[in-house]
């Protein structure tokens, strides 16, 4: 996978996630930090890391959990 396609908000998200499972609202709390972000494109963006198969999310609702691809 060529990382460049990417974007900062995306990669950021890879980092938090790396390494343990966050749900959208732990995500979107660390990720709040340094770049703001909507709902609706913190989702957008999980669901292209998750087609992309860099993260799998487990769970659905608002149990939904998203972890590093192994």
């Amino acid at each position: 996978m060529d990382e460049t396609k990417l974007s900062f908000r995306q990669k950021r998200i890879l980092a938090i996630i790396a390494g343990k499972s966050f749900s959208r609202s732990e995500i979107n709390s660390a990720l709040a930090q340094i770049y703001p972000v909507s709902k609706i494109t913190l989702l957008r963006d999980l669901n292209f890391l998750v087609n992309l198969g860099l993260i799998k999310k487990d769970g659905a609702g608002n149990s939904v959990r998203y972890l590093p691809r192994q």
